[in-house]
């Protein structure tokens, strides 16, 4: 899971507004669903298995041994996912779905104040040569506060109390660093008490809902699009400490 444009939306939304990263209800609901599938990935009694897909590999247990999937890939033993029609078909399942997203701003101003600067090289007709530091993009930022629910059901109290725990414990501690770097802090994780679904049969489904608080940031970053843009840029920052002489960094912008 590498870090950069963090979003997954069919839109050209973000590419026109140059919205470089938005680690928003999309995403980090893929994050979550992806991570939780790499947690299990790794596991014996409740392993995950993808089909050629990448999706669940989930087939007709007709003929199966009622061990497949522990020592060998011929089925899932865990279903992963978002896909409601997947709640009860198959289990143990796992869902993930965002329950709730609030705005928390990090300035007054979405920090509309925030120039990047890179240096540029320009040399002179006398070989000379001045390394310049230019602004090259206006940056905003902002963050949202995210509430998601994990939910797990089975047909056992004590596999659906197991996988809370394994789930608790790796978005919390092992996996938290992870999720971080990918744009998803997790600030809180709290799971529900034991419930019980009965749907269509007299069976009962044993529920347990695990709670996350999330923090995340969206980012847009506007190309300064002109020299004449960039030179007004650095007399509205001041970015020099002092005057600048005539052969000042001012002056001395890549005119390219």
């Amino acid at each position: 899971m590498a870090r950069g444009n963090q979003y997954l939306v069919y839109s050209d939304i973000y590419a026109l507004d140059k919205i470089v990263q938005n680690s928003g209800i999309m995403f980090g609901r893929n994050l979550l669903i992806d991570t939780l599938r790499e947690i299990f990935a790794r596991d014996r009694e409740y392993k995950f298995v993808r089909d050629e897909f990448g999706f669940p590999k989930t087939p007709d247990h007709k003929g199966l041994d009622a061990n497949a999937g522990l020592a060998d890939d011929a089925t899932t033993r865990l279903f992963i996912g978002s896909s409601y029609r997947y709640d009860v078909s198959y289990l143990p399942g796992i869902t993930v779905r965002q329950t709730s997203t609030s705005y928390k701003p990090i300035s007054f101003n979405s920090n509309i104040w925030d120039l990047e600067y890179e240096f540029r090289k320009t040399v002179d007709g006398y070989g000379t040569v001045t390394y310049s530091r230019v602004p090259v993009s206006y940056n905003y930022a902002g963050a949202w506060e995210q509430t998601f629910e994990v939910k797990v059901t089975s047909k056992s109290l004590d596999d659906t109390i197991n996988i809370v725990d394994v789930i608790m414990v790796s978005l919390q501690n092992t996996y938290r660093n992870i999720l971080t770097n990918n744009g998803l802090f997790i600030k809180h994780v709290r799971a529900s008490g034991e419930g019980t679904e009965t749907i269509g049969s007299n069976d009962p489904l044993y529920v347990m809902t695990v709670t996350l608080e999330t923090y995340s940031e969206w980012r847009r970053s506007i190309p300064v699009s002109n020299v004449i843009e960039r030179i007004t840029a650095c007399f509205d920052f001041d970015i020099t400490e002092s005057d600048p002489p005539a052969n000042s960094l001012v002056a001395k912008v890549d005119l390219t």
